[in-house]
């Protein structure tokens, strides 16, 4: 039976959004930037404040204030999907449902929230440092110029109060304790080769066609292609192949 969600008068929750089965969502920039532009059209559709933001490979946190979350969270959903599935000739749930949120109804809740969303990267092993990662908003609010020129509508002047300089907000950001007790997301798992640099190869290994156009044939001895060729542990091959562990071990 799923747990009733839990609606708070404040208004800001802590968002997880998870690839089916833990599979990736994003396989390029081009996938990440149409997410982009779909949360964007929803905050304005829906009102909502965005106060912090994380793009991994295989699942999507975000920070906001809003008094309609079901119907926020839905249409980004509902929209991405729909263009991922075209571009990538596939069907069916990308997403697992449902959703995850947590309300955040003090600062120091608000604050644990925005350092663990922030510091995803650093925890997965994918930058040292979290203001680095391009696909999280780290780098935005102390950076006017890269504030301008994001995709995505932030609000930073709430954050800015809250850490009140830069350097105290750095120094958050190099802590290894922080964590949201309330989101259910598991171990974030070290990536020793990125989800970029796998595409690449799966993309020439593909030449021009879809994951859901291969047998399960073609499928193994992708996944063998992966495993010899690569760093990639087994858990990364599975979720970039939309196939289970089992197979990509037994494969």
């Amino acid at each position: 039976m799923r747990e009733k969600r839990i609606i708070t008068e404040v208004g800001i929750y802590h968002i997880y959004l998870r690839g089916n089965s833990r599979f990736v969502i994003f396989y390029d920039d081009e996938d990440r930037n149409v997410f982009y532009s779909h949360i964007e059209k929803s905050a304005i559709k829906h009102n909502v404040q965005l106060f912090a933001y994380a793009l991994m490979d295989n699942h999507v946190h975000l920070l906001v204030k809003s008094n309609n979350l079901s119907a926020f969270v839905s249409s980004i959903l509902v929209c991405y999907v729909k263009w991922y599935n075209a571009k990538h000739k596939s069907s069916g749930n990308l997403f697992s449902s449902p959703y995850s949120s947590a309300p955040k109804n003090s600062m120091q809740k608000f604050k644990n929230s925005l350092i663990y969303i922030l510091l995803n990267p650093v925890e997965a092993g994918i930058v040292k440092n979290a203001i680095d990662y391009k696909w999280s908003s780290a780098g935005l609010y102390f950076d006017e110029d890269k504030l301008k020129s994001s995709k995505i509508k932030i609000d930073t002047e709430f954050v800015k109060l809250l850490f009140e300089s830069e350097s105290k907000f750095c120094a958050e950001l190099n802590r290894s304790d922080c964590t949201d007790g309330e989101i259910k997301e598991g171990k974030e798992i070290r990536i020793l080769v990125s989800y970029a640099e796998l595409n690449k190869i799966l993309l020439k290994q593909l030449a021009g066609r879809s994951l859901t156009e291969l047998s399960r044939k073609e499928l193994r001895t992708l996944a063998n292609t992966l495993k010899s060729n690569t760093r990639a542990s087994y858990i990364q091959i599975a979720n970039l192949l939309h196939v289970s562990y089992e197979f990509v071990r037994c494969s």
